[in-house]
């Protein structure tokens, strides 16, 4: 991707972001105005010094965007699939604020927008003395109300998730000895879904494909689950075929693209539609 980058001529750092990159960066360019991380601050093994890296490399009036899952859509809806490897922390308003005040940053304003089920947009500042932000200090109240920062809050949502994982693979083995000469193929081999699989404990003799649009994917199997990952025209070797969509977070992209193939697919929810 750093090749890609520099042919477009931009100027890339092959670097994992942290104070030390920010000294490499400060030290030819000029400080910043604007400083934007989407999805990958949540990435970072110290999100702690990754933030000071940010504060360092900004001007006085300066501005940090970051985006990423908000944890508290990804509770109320249940969509545990996003846990995961590469995701080390998971941000609510109350841990971005504690986060960018002790790097020397306010947390002036944020947004929550839809991508991946909910996400959060944060605006950031260096800090000046005396500010604060009503609409900041409300959410945060409004978090620990959601018991986002309960041990006991987790315990039962496990309880619910178990229940919600019964249910499905209920259904779906139904839906398999129904139709037992009917393929299910899963479609999107994406972190998510992974998580997603092993949780469910849906293998190769569930689930007869994953297809992916990255050919670096395709010919390789689903990890411990080892689903074989193919290209989407798959779903066009079969008159009649059940879909269940993982990476739920671009699906009505897919589903136009898959009809596409075969306007006979028969979709599979994995989440509810209020979810």
């Amino acid at each position: 991707m750093c090749e890609i980058a520099k042919e477009r001529g931009l100027k890339v750092y092959n670097e994992i972001f942290n104070f030390e990159c920010s000294e490499i960066i400060i030290g030819e360019h000029p400080k910043a105005k604007l400083v934007i991380a989407n999805n990958v601050f949540n990435h970072s093994n110290s999100p702690l010094d990754f933030a000071k890296g940010v504060k360092n490399l900004l001007s006085d009036d300066g501005i940090f965007v970051f985006e990423l899952p908000y944890w508290g859509s990804t509770y109320e809806s249940d969509k545990f699939d996003q846990v995961y490897h590469e995701h080390v922390s998971y941000f609510t308003i109350k841990s971005s604020y504690n986060l960018l005040k002790e790097s020397g940053m306010d947390l002036i304003d944020f947004e929550i927008v839809d991508y991946h089920g909910g996400s959060i947009r944060v605006f950031a500042k260096i800090s000046r003395p005396g500010f604060s932000n009503i609409k900041v200090l409300d959410s945060i109240r409004n978090e620990e109300e959601l018991g986002l920062f309960d041990p006991i809050t987790y315990v039962k949502w496990q309880d619910k998730l178990l229940k919600n994982r019964d249910l499905f693979l209920s259904n779906l083995y139904s839906l398999k000895v129904n139709n037992p000469d009917i393929p299910i193929i899963g479609v999107g081999a994406a972190a998510k879904a992974n998580t997603f699989l092993n949780y469910y404990c849906i293998n190769k003799t569930l689930i007869s494909y994953i297809t992916d649009s990255s050919s670096h994917k395709q010919g390789k199997y689903t990890p411990l689950t080892r689903i074989p990952i193919v290209d989407d025209m798959v779903f066009a070797d079969y008159k009649k075929v059940f879909a269940l969509i993982l990476s739920w977070n671009i699906s009505n992209d897919l589903k136009d693209a898959l009809k596409k193939i075969n306007p006979n697919i028969e979709f599979i929810k994995i989440y509810n539609e209020n979810n």
